[in-house]
């Protein structure tokens, strides 16, 4: 995944979520590692309950985006 952040300029950097721990905090989900372009940071991201209709959102826009390019292309899986 690459990384952005205006106060970085024109820098991105790289966090493999695979790499990252994920630890469930009371109603948290906190993953933590580290991201990287020339140096190392540590990196810490914690998802709440808050979060989750946005989250949720997001991936179903992206489930959605995905089927309807399909669906235009005539990619659509046929069932058997």
């Amino acid at each position: 995944m690459e990384l952005w952040s205006k106060g970085l300029g024109n820098i991105s950097l790289i966090a493999d979520l695979a790499e990252y721990n994920v630890v469930r905090e009371c109603d948290n989900i906190i993953l933590s590692g580290t991201v990287h372009n020339r140096i190392l940071w540590k990196s810490k991201i914690t998802i709440s309950r808050d979060d989750m209709p946005g989250l949720l959102n997001f991936v179903f826009a992206f489930i959605f985006s995905r089927a309807l390019v399909a669906l235009i292309l005539g990619k659509e899986k046929s069932p058997k």
